[in-house]
């Protein structure tokens, strides 16, 4: 009985969902710490391990082809499940919303984690990685996708709310956004507060909002739209778009065959953490290597216990914080 109760409120919390957000979710997050594990067996990675791996190396270069588009592409999808649930016309309470939600995060995680581990270990010294590296966000290591977010949100807002006043097509934020895309292949329009990389990604966030509110017509058109980068790769090159494109195209048409592991407990708990995991699990990944990369251990071993215990280490980190009632430093509201 107990069982099938269970059962029951798990079917019953996935109603009203949309199963093919949740699971781009879920792979998406995968993706973001498995990379970022992989990555150490990189020229650029900040540790380097004893063993190396060009398998590793490889494989990075394929996840970082298309991850982070994917992430904020499912950034894009909630927002527009948000937008059809609810209207948002005050611009000054929707931004203070988001600074709760992204810039609370991102300062308490960049001063008390990402800072520590960095001077504390040697990898950067004090003043200058502070000023810049994170108070102007040019080297704040994961935490520049928080920023980045926070300033696409706010120029998608002004964007959908001037077009509705002068009784423009929603569908033309796509042509700004793709124009922004451009420009920033071209130029450096401002490398602070992650103003570049928030108008390259406000173009796949704008197409992951299209992905909800015109849902038919996407999966109608988003081959086109690959088949397009495709062509145009090979006349005029650009190929990380193609790739991006090519990786977005590949979950979202795959989510709904797998439907069957929305229903599971570890579904639930990776996307529940989702965030929390994001923030907590990079210094753990460097805390690891740091630790045992100079030991002669399997490049593929080590990759997995550090995946699967970074993993699991931010989870429980993250619920710490939440049964403390500091749900506020990742993003959520406190416990009344």
């Amino acid at each position: 009985m107990e069982s099938t109760n269970m059962t029951i409120a798990t079917r019953n919390s996935h109603k009203g969902r949309i199963p093919e957000l949740d699971i781009i979710k879920f792979f998406g997050i995968l993706l973001v710490v498995f990379g970022h594990v992989t990555r150490m067996y990189t020229p650029v990675g900040l540790i380097t391990p004893l063993e190396s791996s060009s398998v590793l190396a490889l494989t990075t270069s394929i996840i970082y082809s298309f991850h982070m588009p994917l992430f904020v592409f499912v950034s894009g999808m909630t927002f527009g499940v948000t937008c059809k649930k609810k209207s948002y016309q005050d611009f000054i309470s929707f931004a203070r919303n988001k600074a709760k939600r992204l810039m609370i995060p991102y300062f308490v995680f960049a001063l008390f984690w990402v800072l520590p581990f960095m001077v504390g270990f040697g990898f950067r010294p004090f003043l200058p990685y502070l000023t810049k590296g994170l108070l102007l966000s040019l080297d704040s290591r994961h935490l520049w996708y928080v920023w980045m977010l926070f300033n696409v949100f706010l120029l998608f807002w002004g964007l959908r709310f001037l077009f509705e006043k002068l009784h423009i097509p929603d569908w033309a934020i796509l042509l700004v956004s793709a124009s922004l895309f451009l420009l920033r292949t071209k130029y450096s329009v401002c490398p602070y507060f992650e103003i570049n990389n928030a108008l390259t990604y406000q173009f796949w966030f704008t197409i992951g909002y299209f992905a909800i509110q015109y849902k038919s017509t996407f999966r109608t058109c988003l081959p086109i739209i690959v088949a397009m980068g495709l062509v145009g790769n090979y006349c005029v090159g650009g190929g990380k778009t193609v790739y991006a494109l090519t990786g977005i195209y590949v979950f979202y048409r795959s989510a709904p065959w797998l439907k069957a592991i929305t229903t599971t407990r570890l579904f639930d708990l990776i996307n529940k953490n989702s965030f929390g995991i994001y923030l907590f699990h990079p210094i753990i990944i460097y805390l690891l290597f740091y630790i045992f990369g100079d030991l002669p251990v399997n490049p593929y071993l080590l990759t997995a216990l550090v995946f699967l215990t970074s993993t699991a280490a931010s989870i429980l980190l993250t619920e710490l914080v939440r049964r403390k009632n500091m749900g506020v430093i990742i993003g959520e509201k406190p416990i009344a």
